[in-house]
């Protein structure tokens, strides 16, 4: 059967020419009628042959306007529009897939590595907990960034974010992340496997050539889990090796250029760091090697295994995979009640969850989370650590908790942690004056906030006594599983007083680091 004469078929249209966004109206339904008027069935074939305005090049346009670069796939793909959801979707399953079969793998290894291992190495009694952790722990369970937004919604205690850099940008400008977040290695391009070939190669030149890196070797025998040093191109052939024990290599500088992303600091809040930074050195402190310590890498050979500690001073930190794979192990309660009870007993309240981190993944933590790290593919991470204006009160407390209990963080903190929260403290009561209230707590909280600020400075004179008398403690003491109040072990005398690691810093060549 033919096409209907014009005259009947669209008999009180009129005929006008439309707009191509008409036409796009017209043929998504989102009218009722053509703008001429007609009601015609087939809206491709009315403007076809009515309007004369569809023509295979115009739908070659229309089509290329609707298709999108979708961040959801291994290699650069264009998808529709209205399909990205569904792309998100599929990916966030075969991540969890992915997730589910990397903890089976992991805990088939600690088991043999259990069974056969010398139990008085470090390696045994590591690989031990790391099991108990893994076989305790749940699966993380993404949701999207809309998700993320809804006011009322089920909320579990394993959630994530799952999502790109982009909607991770508006999450953390709108406050603290309230979960952790993943966002996916974008597609692989040339140019992004290049970089990150190039950054691997860096690094491995870079540790090749030190003199000495603080290594964490699990082979040795004595139980202190104290880092020593180790020959720069020895901690390099180890960090390749595969039928020796793994090591950890942790807060070695960045070499020169690589934090080219650091795109969290331009984030209200994170930027803070920095602000204070500047204004401290126009009134002629130095706080510089304080900045630089905030940006580290990260290198573990394969079955490296990082216990449970809590990141210093409540940083949220940016963990962007460079190299490898590493399995992460999360609590779900990041209180100030969790982290006192993790320091008083050495254990989680809550539960805990499985997130996996490969190559070209970044991990958003947020602050006060209870983590383990083990390593399935020998890794190299680079680690963004920020102190958040937004969460001041939380670094406060944290850092009186850090002093007061050894095991909470496995790291010191640095020499100019101290100078750095009076020069925050400033900021905070000087913006509290003048109304700017977006960057910090409110106001309420300056003088519970100045109460715990008088402890940690009473507590750093008391412990810097103790530590011109004690000089080499730390490295002789092990530290124990669990932490008490008012004992003064590794923790008494972190702040203000210089550590080995910071010391070498000061004397390694200087650099301005280079941020995009």
């Amino acid at each position: 059967m033919g096409n209907a004469p014009r005259r009947y078929m669209w008999k009180d249209s009129q005929e006008i020419s439309l707009t191509d966004e008409q036409c796009r109206q017209y043929l998504s339904g989102s009218c009722g009628k053509c703008f001429c008027g007609s009601g015609a069935t087939n809206r491709r074939e009315h403007l076809r042959l009515y309007h004369g305005q569809i023509t295979s090049k115009w739908i070659e346009e229309q089509k290329a306007e609707n298709f999108v670069d979708c961040e959801y796939h291994a290699r650069p793909k264009k998808c529709s529009k209205k399909n990205i959801s569904r792309c998100r979707k599929e990916a966030m399953a075969n991540y969890v897939k992915r997730v589910q079969r990397y903890v089976e793998e992991a805990i088939n290894r600690l088991e043999t590595k259990v069974s056969s291992l010398d139990p008085e190495t470090r390696e045994h009694a590591d690989a031990e907990e790391m099991l108990g952790y893994l076989r305790s722990a749940e699966y993380g369970h993404p949701i999207s960034y809309s998700q993320y937004k809804q006011k009322i919604r089920k909320k579990l205690p394993n959630e994530f974010l799952f999502c790109t850099r982009e909607e991770a940008k508006d999450i953390l400008s709108r406050g603290p992340p309230k979960m952790p977040i993943i966002i996916p290695c974008p597609p692989m391009t040339v140019e992004r496997s290049q970089r990150l070939s190039r950054f691997q190669k860096e690094i491995k030149e870079v540790i090749g050539a030190k003199m000495w890196v603080d290594i964490y070797d699990s082979g040795k025998k004595d139980l202190p889990r104290v880092p020593e040093k180790m020959a720069g191109r020895e901690a390099l052939r180890r960090f390749e090796s595969t039928d020796e024990s793994p090591v950890n290599s942790l807060n070695n500088p960045i070499p020169q250029g690589m934090a080219e992303s650091h795109w969290m600091a331009k984030i209200t809040g994170y930027n803070m760091a920095e602000k204070l930074v500047k204004q401290a050195q126009e009134e002629n402190l130095n706080l510089g090697n304080f900045l630089l310590a905030l940006i580290v890498l990260l290198l573990a050979s394969t079955d490296a295994i990082t216990l449970r500690h809590v990141d210093k001073a409540a940083e949220t930190t940016c963990i962007e995979s460079i190299m490898g794979s590493k399995l992460w192990e999360l609590s779900s309660d990041r209180s100030k009640e969790a982290v006192r009870n993790f320091g008083e007993k050495g254990t989680c309240s809550s539960g805990t969850f499985v997130l996996s981190v490969d190559e070209g993944d970044t991990l958003i933590q947020p602050p006060q989370t209870i983590h383990s790290v083990y390593t399935r593919k020998k890794s190299m991470l680079l680690c963004d650590q920020y102190l958040d204006s937004r969460t001041m009160l939380s670094t406060l407390e944290q850092t009186l908790l850090e002093l007061q209990y050894d095991n909470i963080t496995n790291d010191d903190h640095h020499e100019g942690l101290l100078h750095y929260l009076d020069k925050a403290m400033e900021k905070w009561k000087e913006d509290a004056r003048l109304g700017k209230q977006e960057p910090w707590p409110d106001a309420k909280h300056l003088e519970e906030a100045e109460d715990i600020m008088g402890k940690i400075r009473r507590h750093k004179e008391t412990s810097s006594r103790i530590a011109i008398s004690n000089a080499q403690r730390k490295v002789n003491v092990p530290k124990t599983k669990t932490g008490q109040a008012g004992v003064v072990r590794r923790g008494a005398y972190r702040v203000g007083k210089t550590i080995r690691k910071q010391q070498v810093r000061k004397t390694r060549s200087s650099g301005t680091m280079q941020w995009t």
